[in-house]
C-alpha cells in the first residue's frame, strides 16, 4: 500500500506536469530524477534502522528500540543535509549532466531550468529521507497501518492536489509541481517521524 501511494503518487505528478506543457514535464521530471537518486542513501539507511529496530524489538529491549530508530533519523537528517548542500552548490554542472546545456524545448532553456529548482530538490529530500527510515524504523516494531494511511494521505490527498493547485491553478509551471511535491513529502516525513516519537514516548 505504501508503495502504492508513494511510486504510484509520483507517477501521477508526471501526468499532471504534462497537462501544463512538454517542457514542465521534462524540467519537473529531471529534477525529481536527482531527488530519487538521493533516496537510494535513504534506503540504505532506513533498511539499516530497520534491521536494528527489529532486532531490539525481538529482545524486548525498549531503550535500544528507541536509541535506534532515533540514530536513523539523526543519520538521515545528517545525510539528507550534505546532499542538499551538494544540489545546492552543484545545481549548474549537475543539470548539464542530466541534459545538453544548449538544450531548448519549447522556448525554455532546460538545464538551467532544472538548476533553478534544486533548492526545491534539496528541502525535498531532507522529508523524502525521513519519511522512509521512520516508516522502516516503525514496521520493525509491527506498525503497518499507520505508516501506510500517511503514505496514502500525504501523497495522494496532499501532493496531488497541492501539484495541481500551484502548477496548473496558479501556473507556476514546473516549480509549483515541486512546490506541491514538497509538501507531500514534507507531511510525510514530519507524519512518520511524529509517530515513531509518540511510539518511543510510550511506557
Amino acid at each position: 500500500i505504501s508503495n502504492v501511494a508513494e511510486w504510484g503518487g509520483f507517477n501521477l505528478t508526471f501526468t499532471i506536469a504534462t497537462w501544463i506543457s512538454l517542457a514542465a514535464n521534462t524540467v519537473y521530471g529531471y529534477t525529481v530524477q536527482l531527488v530519487g537518486f538521493c533516496f537510494m542513501f535513504y534506503m540504505g539507511i532506513a533498511s539499516a534502522t530497520s534491521v536494528r529496530v527489529a532486532e531490539a524489538f525481538g529482545r524486548g529491549n525498549k531503550e535500544e528500540i528507541v536509541n535506534a530508530g532515533r540514530l536513523g533519523v539523526a543519520a538521515t537528517v545528517l545525510t539528507g543535509t550534505v546532499l542538499g548542500l551538494v544540489l545546492i552548490t552543484f545545481g549548474e554542472p549537475l543539470s548539464r549532466l542530466l541534459v545538453n546545456e544548449d538544450a531548448v524545448l519549447n522556448g525554455v532553456q532546460i538545464a538551467p531550468a532544472i538548476a533553478s529548482l534544486l533548492y526545491l530538490a534539496a528541502a525535498m529530500t531532507v522529508f523524502d529521507g525521513l519519511q522512509a527510515t521512520a516508516s522502516y524504523a516503525l514496521r520493525a516494531q509491527e506498525i503497518v497501518w499507520s505508516p501506510s494511511l500517511i503514505h496514502l494521505g500525504s501523497f495522494f490527498v496532499i501532493m496531488l492536489p497541492c501539484c495541481y493547485w500551484f502548477g496548473i491553478v496558479h501556473g507556476r509551471g514546473a516549480q509549483g509541481m515541486m512546490e506541491g511535491a514538497l509538501i507531500g513529502v514534507l507531511v510525510a516525513g514530519l507524519l512518520q517521524t511524529l509517530v515513531l516519537e509518540m511510539k518511543a514516548a510510550r511506557p
